[in-house]
């Protein structure tokens, strides 16, 4: 079966392609069909499928504890994942009691197990929690500035109190007056939608100029019509709902403006709806604030975490070597040792070697390692362990420390002895009591036989596999690549001058030995190793953006009320001036009244916190959510925020003329 992107690209879109045949690796394969535009099994883009034969001969046919392979199957319609797993249990069960004896008891040693998930679950689960923590910022930002906007429209119907009481009074109707203000809301609402719209582009633009190829059908993201409609749909709600609260005092409520003595369009105190929105907004800024401060603290501790390696100046790349001309491991044994002598011999390289899979390359080839049991004869201990085949150099070109015995080197070659080394991590689970130098070992499919067993000739620093974020260090055993050579394999070079130049060095010098092999996944260590943090300082910038406009809504709702306030108390204010009352005296009045409205958006901020660590403590390290800097901090930037907007309209009051103030009408 071949994609339809190849089908299109290498075959012309040939209608006549199904049952024709095609030469890969030098084999000949017979199309049986093309597959849909758009298709794409995980996050892979493989565009040729061939039948998985599982033969006699085959080395994994014979591995029962590896776990290079995945199943995908269909579920009944009335069945459960849970079902499934069960049910494969009772197999496997009853499969290992067909295991030959050694084999047997290595996998119960081992737990053999299958584990069932459901296919949408395993696809989305590392993405799902940071694209949630994105859903729930953006969502916060919008109910902020939904609060922001409805004070804003509360303190303008304040202000026109006395216009719309004069219109109900000389026979306006409430429904002619409700309409007004319903479209004037919604024209705010539409254009504050239009612009959301344009900010939504630019920032699908930013997510997917990252290449995140991690995050499913990224590529197929698009602002749809329905997206479109959607947005549209709750801007309308939110202005709606904007104009209905003020409508409902102004047009339901008592018809003070008339009434004699009124002498200011702003005649009345900030309501209780007003402290409650913008304390809303003082506790939607604490969470945003207070999460970004997690999430960047979080990073911190992840920058500080030790790999194992020194990925500077490192670059890998791959290629695969096909069976028709490289039938058997002598070949490809061969072909790789010439490739890293070749290139070593590059001025600007100062090592390199070959290895079967690599450190935050998303390949993960595990295998059960079993150990001659420290109970003597009649048992194995077993664990289960990242399996990787190198040449010699390869420590030394990545950078691993060597902790005890020899590194591999030419010798280590299919005619000598089986021999591997452990990492710290694994010599510690296999041989707590300490001494692995000339232990014995055994790889999954051969577990007790003599002449399967592997001699541990060195013990290295154990490295992170594929993440910072690792509990545990997963452990590792390395075998020579001359004794387990693979047709695919990677070829990781150090560098003295430019890592850019490295690929177009190992390109050549692979041509010169076999034009027809590519040179492929091309990258630089250090960008793989940056690149698992891809799903923590994405959200974090993001999130950053949120806090600021968050806060920004602060700024906007703090100063907007308390302008209104001083405007609304400005007699009162002159008066209290006029009978003896000091600058200090009238700001400590006006802010013993916010101060009240900011603390209870602080403890508001921190009940929602409760809520959104939910969703956040996965992507926490080292660090967690009562973390008291994190919380100092974002206390500290919250009030200060606060107290810039509340400070300008107090610095006004605070300057009032007694005199000017009990004649003024305003």
């Amino acid at each position: 079966m071949i994609g339809d992107a190849l089908w299109r690209t290498a075959f012309g879109s040939d209608p006549d392609i199904v049952g024709s045949s095609i030469t890969l690796d030098g084999a000949s394969y017979v199309v049986t069909g093309v597959l849909a535009e758009g298709f794409e099994f995980a996050t892979w883009d493989a565009q040729i499928y061939t039948p998985l034969v599982f033969a006699p001969d085959a080395p994994f046919s014979r591995a029962r504890s590896r776990e290079s392979f995945h199943m995908v199957a269909r579920l009944r319609p009335d069945a459960t994942v849970e079902q499934a797993g069960a049910e494969l249990d009772a197999l496997n069960s009853m499969r290992v009691l067909e295991y030959p004896t050694e084999d047997r008891a290595a996998a119960l040693a081992a737990g053999f197990h299958s584990e069932v998930r459901g296919y949408l679950a395993d696809l989305t689960e590392s993405v799902r929690r940071p694209l949630l923590l994105l859903w729930i910022g953006a969502l916060i930002v919008l109910v902020a500035a939904a609060a922001n906007v409805t004070t804003l429209f509360l303190i303008r119907a304040t202000g026109r109190r006395r216009e719309i009481s004069c219109r109900l009074a000389i026979g306006a109707g409430r429904s002619r007056v409700l309409r007004q203000l319903l479209t004037e809301s919604l024209i705010v609402a539409g254009l504050g939608g239009l612009l959301g719209i344009a900010l939504a582009r630019w920032s699908l633009r930013f997510l997917t100029s990252f290449e995140v190829y991690e995050i499913p059908r990224v590529d197929d993201v698009a602002i749809s019509g329905p997206v479109v409609a959607a947005g549209f749909a709750v801007a309308l709600l939110l202005g709606t709902i904007a104009a209905l609260l003020p409508a409902r005092g102004l047009l339901w409520g008592k018809v003070a403006g008339l009434a004699a003595g009124a002498r200011s369009d702003f005649s009345e105190r900030p309501s209780r709806v007003h402290h409650a929105l913008v304390g809303g907004q003082v506790a939607f800024a604490f969470v945003l604030v207070m999460t970004t401060g997690l999430l960047v603290e979080s990073l911190r501790q992840l920058d500080a975490v030790e790999v194992g390696f020194d990925p500077a100046a490192v670059s890998v790349g791959a290629t695969n070597l096909p069976s028709s001309t490289y039938p058997d491991a002598t070949a490809r044994a061969d072909f790789a040792r010439a490739l890293v002598e070749s290139v070593a011999e590059r001025s600007d390289i100062e090592a390199a070697a070959v290895a079967t899979q690599l450190p935050f390359s998303d390949v993960s080839d595990r295998s059960a390692v079993h150990v001659e049991s420290r109970a003597g004869a009649g048992g194995t201990a077993s664990v289960t362990a990242y399996r990787t085949a190198v040449t010699a150099g390869y420590f030394e070109t990545m950078g691993i420390r060597l902790a005890t015995g020899q590194p591999f080197s030419r010798i280590d070659d299919q005619s000598g002895r089986r021999v591997a080394i452990v990492d710290e991590q694994l010599a510690r689970q296999l041989w707590p009591d300490g001494a692995p130098i000339g232990r014995r070992i055994w790889l999954d499919e051969e577990p007790g036989r003599p002449e399967g067993a592997f001699d541990v000739v060195g013990v290295v620093a154990s490295i992170r596999q594929n993440s910072l974020a690792d509990e545990e260090l997963p452990g590792a055993v390395y075998l020579p690549f001359a004794q387990y050579p693979t047709s695919f394999f990677r070829v990781v070079t150090r560098t003295r001058g430019e890592v850019a130049e490295v690929p177009g060095q190992v390109a050549d010098v692979m041509a010169g030995l076999d034009p027809s092999l590519l040179y492929y996944w091309v990258d630089v260590l250090e960008d793989s190793v940056g690149g698992s943090l891809l799903f923590r300082w994405l959200p974090m910038r993001l999130l950053s953006v949120f806090a600021g406009v968050s806060l920004l809504l602060v700024v906007l709702g703090v100063y907007g009320v308390t302008t209104h306030v001083v405007r609304a108390r400005k007699r009162e204010l002159g008066l209290r001036m006029a009978l003896g009352g000091t600058t200090r005296g009238v700001a400590r009045l006006l802010a013993k009244e916010w101060a009240l409205v900011v603390l209870f958006g602080l403890g508001a901020g921190a009940v929602g916190m409760g809520v959104v660590l939910q969703a956040v403590r996965s992507l926490l390290f080292g660090t967690s959510g009562l973390d008291v800097s994190v919380v100092g901090a974002t206390i500290i930037v919250v009030l200060s925020t606060a107290a810039l907007s509340f400070s300008w309209p107090v610095r006004h009051a605070v300057r009032i003329d007694p005199a000017r103030a009990l004649q003024s009408t305003d």
